[in-house]
């Protein structure tokens, strides 16, 4: 008798484990840190993305998932390509940002299928956000930099469409999801090891 119920203890112990990550993921997570991607004409790119998990209410094993990114690009080119008879290279960087949504169910214990629709993809680069180099910027130069701007939200716009919709397929099949201490939320995507933190 004493073992039998030694036994179910167990066994109701292993479903409670399993079942965390279902009955915990709800919320909101962001990256521990910025993930680099690839970015035409840019030394530096960084997508820091959060995801959003909304449990159906009477099912939660699957619901909506929204994802958003900051996204920060740092370039340069030379300065001959704005003003004549200057060579000097200097700096520019671009923040954007991006979000889609979706849908998601367990298929078993921790591993997570995503389904998001790319009519809900969403990507913006705000001139504002667009930098030059302040050391080679003059205010002679302010008319030429001001194309420039409006000429990098287009391009980058562009390239950040296309790049965050491969950045965000990446997310179709969530592999070995865990949820630790309710704070910590790690899982796998095409053999990469992810870290989230509660927000």
């Amino acid at each position: 008798m004493k073992l039998n119920y030694l036994i179910a203890s167990g066994v109701i112990a292993v479903m409670l484990t399993a079942c965390e990550p279902r009955t915990q993921i709800a919320g909101t997570w962001t990256a521990s840190m910025p993930e680099k991607v690839s970015v035409m004409s840019t030394e530096d790119a960084t997508i820091k993305n959060t995801l959003e998990f909304v449990p159906n209410a009477n099912d939660d094993k699957s619901g909506i998932i929204n994802i958003s990114s900051t996204i920060d690009l740092v370039g340069a080119c030379n300065a001959d390509t704005l003003v004549i008879g200057a060579v000097a290279p200097y700096q520019f960087s671009v923040s954007g940002v991006a979000s889609i949504s979706g849908t998601y169910h367990f298929d078993g214990d921790d591993d997570l299928i995503v389904a998001l629709s790319d009519t809900t993809l969403y990507v913006g680069v705000d001139p504002d956000k667009v930098v030059y180099g302040e050391n080679l910027l003059t205010q002679q130069q302010a008319p030429t930099i001001q194309q420039m701007k409006f000429k990098a939200v287009n391009d980058y716009s562009r390239q950040l469409n296309d790049m965050m919709l491969k950045e965000y397929r990446k997310f179709g099949k969530m592999d070995d999801v865990k949820v630790k201490d309710k704070t910590t939320l790690t899982f796998e995507l095409q053999d990469t090891d992810y870290v989230y933190t509660k927000n």
